[in-house]
């Protein structure tokens, strides 16, 4: 490895791995290791910390690095921001662990289903206008507000909105809805449409057709699902009043769910 140095850090990068962690003097053990690799296009984190058994995981990240990975192989100021958020994560250090069964038991297709929802959450909450910028760590201020899905549960005792079917109209809304979903990892972004609309989700399945044909979004493939919206598709959501009926949407879904 060729050995790196920033304020107060210490940084070792290989061909395709790498370390890094807080200085903690001479002959002394740093508290938190944080090391990377690289596989295919993806770089993994692992942050460590001491305990009494010795350096447990406590964390793991991946990042999508593409073809961007730095010649430094990591830039200072994301070295020094990720060694000041290892240092501040409260960890059970006795029972700390992260092992083969551990991961194979998270259900990562609903962990990404669930970051969309929260995504398009925040996507609501801004059309309110609310100024309020988010800070990643504020020591003296920590606000917190309570957080409302915007994705209403599945009832059965409720009908489905009469107001959106699949005409050309509709189509190009379902279909906008559609791929912000799917933007965002959504696997089943045709179903919480279907649950975000409050429609039937044959609905959803025939607009995105429609859309896919008119050229408005674009094809992962045969039976794929996923998709953008094409500069066609756009504007003629725009063209539409697409955006209107999006933007007065969101904001009766964000009242109803307050």
């Amino acid at each position: 490895m060729v050995a790196t140095k920033a304020t107060g850090l210490e940084i070792a990068v290989g061909p395709d791995s790498g370390v890094l962690y807080k200085k903690a003097g001479a002959g002394r053990m740093p508290r938190d290791f944080i090391t990377w690799q690289d596989l295919y296009e993806f770089r993994i984190w692992i942050h460590s910390r001491e305990t009494s058994q010795g350096y447990k995981p406590v964390s793991l990240e991946v990042q999508l690095l593409g073809n961007h990975r730095s010649k430094k192989g990591v830039e200072p100021a994301e070295a020094q921001a990720r060694a000041n958020l290892a240092s501040l994560v409260n960890v059970d250090t006795e029972n700390a662990r992260i092992g083969h069964a551990d991961l194979r038991g998270l259900p990562m297709g609903r962990i990404l289903e669930m970051n969309s929802i929260l995504v398009s959450s925040e996507q609501a909450r801004a059309l309110q206008g609310n100024e309020r910028k988010l800070k990643l760590v504020e020591h003296e201020k920590e606000e917190f507000r309570k957080l409302y899905i915007p994705v209403p549960q599945k009832s059965a005792s409720r009908g489905f909105n009469p107001e959106i079917r699949a005409s050309k109209e509709d189509s190009i809304l379902i279909a906008f809805i559609y791929a912000k979903l799917s933007s965002t990892g959504n696997k089943r972004a045709a179903r919480h449409t279907a649950e975000m609309l409050n429609i039937d989700p044959k609905f959803v399945y025939t607009a995105v057709r429609n859309a896919r044909k008119k050229s408005w979004l674009t094809s992962e493939g045969l039976g794929s699902a996923g998709g953008e919206l094409t500069n066609e598709g756009i504007e003629e959501f725009e063209r539409s009043g697409g955006r209107q009926r999006y933007e007065e949407f969101l904001r009766n879904m964000m009242k109803g769910n307050r």
